[in-house]
């Protein structure tokens, strides 16, 4: 027993070390000066784990950040902006503007949510945002109308600067309450650099039940980072919907902890990558108690000079006896030159389960293309109806009507832009 203590503390301490380490270096760096870092300082990410293996730490070494600025009140000018690129649907909406609360375009007042605002607590996240928005939902609460966050980025500096933003969220669920959660990204201008983030932590208690629904898109020449944790209580789902339509560079990490009994988790994901953009995805999922589910659909479709990375991991504890797990990744990438790396991983601790994973890669068959052809459909017609139906398949998993629609109509107008050659 004492060498199993030593040896735990030892891991403890080890991890504690390369936190200090990291903290140290952000802190350094003063996180929005990084054009000082020096190369050798940026080899301290790699030491650790391959998840710095796909970095862009290197490449923002040598530009300027500038944190936005929030204010109170903003022009009727801005005020337009934003009203034609959100969602138009029956909600109670959150406006985030730089990070913070925007108190003049939300009408969660009289709804069933209770939100405040509090302080951060990291340290280096103080830097970039001072706020975490937090928001309740009382036991048995089952409000008919959606919480619609939109997160709203200025881009006040020029092309010679990048646009630096933050904004923390924290959701708690009680028990037998319902939600339906719809998190939306919105760039004013979209010629601006930006360097963005958020943070989401999702809380469920017994029979709770969230529906979460996450759009990016606009903006290509964003870098941005997402961080995304779900605990689920007994008898709790949860459906995570992920859409990735446009950014430079985009991470996100999300992490489900099943923590108790019969806790389900349905987690599907549609990204839409254009030329020399990239996406880093890692979904890792904890089954932890007995009886416990969980489904992963992730559909890619990359034209020339995109990347796609993907890091997928079910874990089944000791204690998970009958867990089911899924997960299924499939890549359709178009032209020749493209990146995807795929990693699923099963790291099981017990026998009695049911894991699997899948991963499929193809480009479409020319037999395919001639059925259209055939029927007096032009090659290109062809191509973005296959491209359109490839992609519908998440889309369709969407139960509220009002946000599919639209979700369906953005995706078939960016699909029809020539942002692409078409043949191959």
């Amino acid at each position: 027993m004492k060498n199993l203590h030593s040896k735990t503390k030892e891991n403890f301490m080890r991890k504690e070390r390369e936190v200090e380490n990291i903290l140290y270096f952000l802190k350094k760096q003063k996180i929005l000066n990084i054009n000082s870092t020096k190369k050798e300082n940026l080899k301290i990410f790699k030491k650790f784990h391959e998840s710095w293996r796909f970095n862009f730490i290197n490449k923002t070494s040598k530009l300027k950040f500038k944190k936005l600025h929030y204010n109170k009140t903003i022009s009727s000018k801005i005020k337009r902006k934003i009203n034609k690129k959100i969602f138009q649907i029956p909600s109670w909406r959150v406006v985030l503007f730089n990070g913070s609360l925007l108190e003049e375009l939300c009408d969660f007042y009289s709804g069933p949510y209770k939100i405040s605002v509090k302080k951060s607590f990291l340290s280096f996240l103080k830097k970039l945002n001072f706020y975490t928005i937090l928001i309740k939902l009382n036991k048995s609460e089952r409000p008919k109308k959606p919480l619609y966050i939109v997160n709203v980025f200025s881009g006040d500096y020029k092309e010679d600067f990048i646009n630096t933003g933050f904004c923390c969220s924290k959701l708690d669920l009680k028990e037998n309450s319902k939600s339906d959660l719809i998190e939306h990204f919105i760039f004013l201008k979209e010629e601006r650099n930006y360097f963005t983030g958020n943070s989401m932590k999702v809380f469920m208690e017994k029979k709770s039940y969230l529906n979460h629904i996450k759009y990016f898109s606009e903006g290509n020449k964003n870098y941005h980072f997402s961080f995304n944790r779900f605990y689920l209580g007994k008898d709790s789902t949860l459906k995570n919907y992920n859409f990735f339509l446009g950014s430079k560079i985009l991470y996100n990490d999300s992490s489900i902890f099943l923590k108790e009994k019969n806790s389900k988790a349905k987690v599907s994901s549609l990204s839409i990558l254009k030329k020399k953009e990239v996406l880093e995805n890692r979904i890792n999922i904890n089954h932890i108690s007995s009886g416990c589910h969980s489904m992963q659909l992730h559909k890619s479709l990359l034209f020339d000079y995109s990347k796609n990375i993907f890091f997928g991991t079910i874990k089944a504890l000791r204690n998970a006896e009958k867990t089911i797990a899924n997960m299924l990744v499939r890549n359709l990438p178009v032209g020749e030159n493209f990146l995807i790396f795929s990693k699923p991983y099963l790291e099981i601790y017990n026998q009695n389960v049911n894991c699997k994973h899948g991963f499929t890669t193809g480009k479409l068959r020319k037999e395919e293309i001639f059925y259209f052809l055939s029927r007096g459909i032009s090659e290109n017609s062809a191509k973005k109806m296959m491209f359109f139906a490839f992609s519908s398949n998440v889309v369709k998993k969407i139960k509220i009507n009002s946000i599919k629609k639209q979700i369906k109509r953005r995706i078939f107008k960016l699909l029809s832009n020539n942002f692409y050659e078409i043949s191959d």
